[in-house]
């Protein structure tokens, strides 16, 4: 990539002589190919003139300067809309990782965070045993399945970025059948309501191996 061609470059041409140079150039013209392909001329005229060994390093400063610019109006037309929806935030005292949790959330989801969003509803309660059952089994899973959890049941994979008071994930017992008759049923979820339809399974390992197969096999839009 050019990357390391221009590492190269620039490590070849602090210790060649000049007769190494003319080799490592070799009849190269003022121009490089950006990202798209196209072929940019580095100097007006840049196609029809040769690069002299003694002018490697103004070659290989050119070419950074092109590419590292070359998505500039993109990049701006980004900022611009970053500003638009999310304004009073200093974009430029902030690292890339700062501003992608203020917009996205953090990537891993707590269990403590989960529990401050959960709002029960049918005969499950906080003391329910299937909902003392159901955060045990939460509990082993890793911040990565209970991201894929999330994103089941409500179709993203992060908490909001400013907290959960406002966002809240339903769990409930679906289908109203027999405690019998549910020990083979998945849980299930609907995106829309950010509902968790939860049988009442009679362990901890079951509950935790059923929420497993059910998050493993949704393929969720979260478009």
């Amino acid at each position: 990539g050019t990357r390391t061609m221009l590492k190269y470059l620039r490590e070849t041409a602090a210790s060649c002589d000049e007769a190494t140079a003319e080799q490592i150039i070799g009849g190269d013209t003022w121009t490089c190919h950006l990202s798209d392909g196209t072929v940019h001329n580095l100097l007006p005229g840049g196609g029809e003139r040769e690069v002299l060994p003694s002018e490697i390093n103004a070659y290989i400063e050119a070419i950074e300067r092109a590419r590292v610019g070359e998505a500039e109006d993109q990049l701006c037309a980004v900022r611009e809309g970053l500003v638009d929806v999310l304004p009073g935030i200093p974009l430029e005292l902030l690292r890339w990782s700062e501003l992608e949790e203020a917009v996205c959330g953090r990537r891993e989801v707590s269990l403590d965070e989960l529990q401050a969003c959960v709002q029960y509803e049918g005969s499950y309660s906080e003391s329910h045993e299937a909902m003392v059952r159901f955060w045990q089994a939460m509990a082993s899973f890793t911040a990565k399945e209970r991201g894929r959890w999330l994103r089941f049941t409500t179709g993203r994979a992060r908490l909001p970025p400013r907290g959960t008071r406002r966002f809240k994930i339903i769990i409930d017992r679906r289908p109203h059948r027999s405690d019998e008759e549910l020990q083979d049923i998945l849980p299930t979820a609907s995106t829309c309501s950010s509902a968790f339809h939860l049988p009442s399974y009679r362990s901890v390992e079951e509950m935790a191996s059923k929420i497993r197969i059910a998050i493993s096999c949704a393929d969720v839009d979260g478009d």
